[in-house]
């Protein structure tokens, strides 16, 4: 429950610059798509899956989340998947992250995490959930 806490929190956080009744109308009767970056089953799966059930009560207009497994590449397709999702907040990534890809330079990997905006991270694990939406300007980027 502290997770889907602070996944809150940090939803409300990013949504916070439209008015509440505006984020309701554009959130009510839309679906929100969660990429999670590995197959279904495994623990990143059951984490988002846990998450996606609790977070629609935690944004204006209660919007329909769906979990979409996209596998392979340890990861890397997921994230390149969200990298390439239009920025307008229905596509969201719950992802155990594989810095190594960034770091690296590993020429397969399309949309650097840098380019995410950060939502929520679980201590638990070396899972995040980020957004391909474009940066409010309340939130600096991390130098």
């Amino acid at each position: 429950m502290p997770r889907t806490l602070l996944i809150a929190a940090g939803t409300l956080a990013l949504m916070a610059a439209a008015p509440e009744h505006a984020q309701a109308q554009y959130y009510k009767g839309k679906t929100i798509t969660m990429i999670v970056n590995y197959p279904a089953g495994g623990p990143t799966d059951v984490e988002g899956r846990i998450v996606a059930q609790h977070l629609p009560a935690h944004i204006p207009g209660n919007p329909t989340i769906v979990v979409r497994n996209v596998g392979g590449a340890g990861g890397l397709i997921g994230s390149n998947q969200l990298g390439e999702a239009a920025p307008n907040g229905e596509t969201i990534g719950f992802f155990t992250l594989a810095m190594n890809d960034e770091l690296l330079g590993n020429a397969a990997m399309r949309t650097r995490y840098s380019d995410f905006t950060l939502i929520a991270a679980s201590s638990a694990r070396w899972s995040s959930i980020c957004a391909r939406t474009p940066r409010p300007a309340s939130m600096s980027r991390p130098t």
